[in-house]
């Protein structure tokens, strides 16, 4: 069921056997999973069924260290985060695929690698997780790709760079897609405009209690077994840190690791390569499935090819991760070539003198 706090009275108390912070893609999947568990689900989620201003402005702050730009322009910290039922898949892409091996693995030339657990720990979630993107499957090959879009991959293995496919929920706001059936489910209990700002703790270890409030100031208490906080990278560091029942420093913070190491999605626009066709594009263009098993039988999505870095490379060399998409765009006849390079400025006069008679193009963005 879908409750809203601001409906409550001044204060209201709630218990369950888990409570699940933040309604976004891993809250709502986890809530999904648990519907015929025979558990009592709270969803805590800081928004309502829609956006609203107030509530968004909840996700502001100062963003320091690289900028965060795309397209050339900055990007705040607010705009990064949806705070309404389906958080930030309500502004998602949709785009879908796994880790390699070597995001988990420690690299000798970064300051700060490895993890605690590593690839073969998730491999065995990932055909759930599919369906709940509704997207085909776990299987990310070349090969099933090939055969399942008619498509052949672009023909670039060099030792360093090779093909991947990646699949494409067509923007696909799990809020909107499960919303009917948290509406229906009698074990889950989502709350909306439910703000938490405290993780209350007794011993600065265990969490016992969820503490929220309305924008009007309603006070809410949730009092769970376990505890869920699903809020993203950002929001979570800053739940964590702003709880400070037992420790000034925050939640888990001892150690004054807490919010460190995060790493936005980076974009180096990379620049142009010139094609006589557009056709010589091999596999760039992708295609469509349809879903023909699961919950979502019948639903189509998208799936195409990109080039990446091989794990070898980025094993050995400084390099953090490299994707390349083509797109189709446009370039002036009577630009000069940079068979060295070209530097910022390089691209900038050429984009100046870019007219409005196009020629065959590539637009190439290294993700």
């Amino acid at each position: 069921m879908l409750i809203d706090a601001r409906t409550l009275g001044a204060e209201s108390d709630f218990e369950a056997d888990l409570c699940i912070i933040g309604a976004g893609a891993a809250g709502i999947t986890l809530a999904m999973e648990l519907l015929d568990s025979g558990l009592r689900v709270v969803l805590v989620e800081s928004g309502g069924r829609e956006p609203d201003p107030a509530t968004q402005d909840l996700a502001a702050g100062d963003s320091v260290g690289a900028p965060l730009v795309t397209l050339d322009n900055d990007v705040r910290l607010d705009q990064t985060r949806l705070r309404y039922l389906g958080g930030t898949t309500n502004h998602w892409a949709g785009f879908c695929r796994p880790l390699s091996p070597v995001d988990f693995e420690e690299r000798d030339h970064l300051r700060v690698s490895g993890w605690p657990i590593t690839h073969a720990d998730l491999v065995p979630y990932w055909g759930r997780a599919a369906e709940w993107v509704r997207i085909t499957d776990a299987d990310f090959s070349v090969d099933t790709w090939s055969r399942r879009l008619g498509l052949s991959a672009p023909p670039v293995d060099t030792g360093r760079v090779r093909p991947f496919a990646f699949q494409l929920t067509f923007p696909t706001s799990l809020g909107r897609l499960y919303r009917g059936d948290l509406e229906r489910a009698e074990s889950v209990t989502v709350l909306l405009n439910a703000n938490v700002v405290n993780l209350g703790t007794d011993d600065g270890r265990a969490v016992t209690r969820v503490q929220a409030r309305t924008l009007g100031g309603n006070a809410v208490e949730i009092r769970a077994r376990a505890h869920v906080l699903a809020t993203g990278g950002i929001e979570n560091a800053r739940l964590m840190l702003s709880s400070t029942d037992a420790d000034p420093a925050g939640l888990g913070n001892r150690t004054d690791q807490v919010g460190r190491h995060f790493a936005e999605h980076l974009q180096i626009y990379a620049g142009f390569g010139i094609v006589d066709s557009f056709d010589d594009l091999v596999g760039m263009s992708g295609g469509e499935v349809t879903i023909t098993e699961g919950r979502h039988a019948g639903a189509t999505h998208g799936a195409k090819f990109g080039l990446e870095l091989t794990d070898e490379h980025v094993r050995s060399e400084p390099t953090t991760g490299l994707e390349v998409q083509m797109l189709p765009g446009t370039f002036p006849t009577a630009s000069p070539l940079h068979d060295d390079g070209a530097t910022t400025a390089d691209v900038a006069a050429m984009l100046a003198r870019a007219g409005p008679a196009p020629t065959g193009a590539v637009y190439v963005q290294a993700l």
